[in-house]
């Protein structure tokens, strides 16, 4: 035999030894893979995240993810090297040091992609997972993925300094800032009906409404904390903060002073709601008024107006008192499940 062929083969072997040894030792090799479908991150991409869930997550020696060999924790920060649609190949922290292995898709991420939008409007605040602890910021000008949206949060992927971080944010700051849906909403017939957030804090034409954050949770009892008092709201849940809102806004609501407000939409049977009737209503309603659905009555109050549609406020909507923001266009609300069921009144403040 060749001298050439047997050194061929000699380095094939070592090489072969070493990785089994590496291997064994604790040390994985992603360049490895031949997966089908498999996108390997380079150094520059590689991305950080937490687990979705507040639970113990299985990680795996095997893409088949049939052999168990350890556990991230929720206070775990995970390098996420590889993506395929049903697992991911990553790194996570022990008491001896980074180890590698193998974690189903849906442990860490809703969707493994998305559009992709630059951050136009400005900084907000990112979360390890849905109602987590703080993760980061994306700044203006950043990169941003929209992953999925889960309740009144979404999952994107935006570029920092290392590479990429996976993260959760308020869908009202991702329309604000990504998207560009709420910034100067306004209408000719309601001057200034402008709203912004910052953070999770809401502001209503000036107001700032700092008793109930987006994404935190409204109260359950009829009576509202309002600048640190309490006040009656006549109703808990959805219509309580539909009240809190107009309270904030004018210093009563449509209970407490029922000669302050009129109803400028009138009854609306079930199916019966056009795009057209909505438009004329909420425009003539404006910010602050308050609209209550028929069947499973619900409540929100309006926070912006456009020609093309507008933003309510509300709580309750996931059944968990969680206060949002929630943008639509007219056709969209009359095809929600809230504009199927007609109105009830939209009640707006007329001093």
């Amino acid at each position: 035999m060749r001298k050439s062929v047997i050194k061929k083969i000699a380095k094939v072997v070592v090489c072969s030894v070493m990785a089994l040894v590496l291997t064994a030792s604790g040390v994985n090799i992603p360049n490895m893979h031949t997966d089908e479908n498999v996108v390997v991150a380079k150094a520059a991409s590689v991305r950080k995240c937490f687990t979705i869930c507040n639970w113990n997550t299985r990680v795996y020696s095997n893409s088949a993810l049939t052999i168990g060999t350890g556990w991230i924790y929720p206070s775990d920060e995970v390098t996420v090297y590889t993506v395929t649609g049903r697992y991911c190949y990553v790194g996570y922290p022990t008491r001896r040091g980074t180890r590698k292995g193998y974690i189903a898709t849906n442990a860490v991420l809703l969707s493994t992609g998305g559009s992709t939008y630059r951050n136009t409007g400005g900084s907000f605040t990112t979360y390890r997972r849905i109602g987590g602890a703080k993760y980061g910021t994306s700044t203006k000008g950043d990169s941003v993925t929209i992953l999925g949206t889960s309740g009144s949060y979404t999952q994107i992927k935006y570029n920092v300094a290392s590479g990429y971080k996976y993260a959760f944010a308020l869908t009202s700051d991702v329309d604000r800032c990504v998207k560009g849906i709420g910034q100067n909403n306004s209408s000719v017939s309601n001057a200034g009906s402008t709203y912004c957030i910052s953070g999770n804090l809401l502001t209503v034409n000036g107001t700032q409404m700092s008793d109930y954050r987006i994404g935190g949770k409204y109260t359950n009892s009829n009576y509202a904390t309002v600048n640190g008092r309490k006040v009656y709201m006549a109703g808990s849940q959805c219509c309580g903060y539909a009240r809190y809102i107009a309270y904030k806004l004018y210093g009563c609501h449509d209970k407490s002073a029922p000669g302050k407000f009129r109803d400028v939409s009138g009854y609306v049977a079930a199916g019966r709601l056009t795009a057209n009737k909505l438009k004329s209503a909420v425009t003539a309603a404006g910010v602050g008024s308050h609209i209550r659905t028929n069947g499973r009555q619900h409540s929100m109050s309006i926070i912006g107006v456009t020609d093309s549609g507008f933003t309510i406020t509300d709580a309750n909507s996931d059944g968990r008192l969680t206060v949002r923001v929630a943008t639509y266009t007219w056709s969209s609300y009359i095809n929600s499940t809230y504009g199927k069921r007609g109105l009830l009144y939209i009640k707006k403040y007329i001093g």
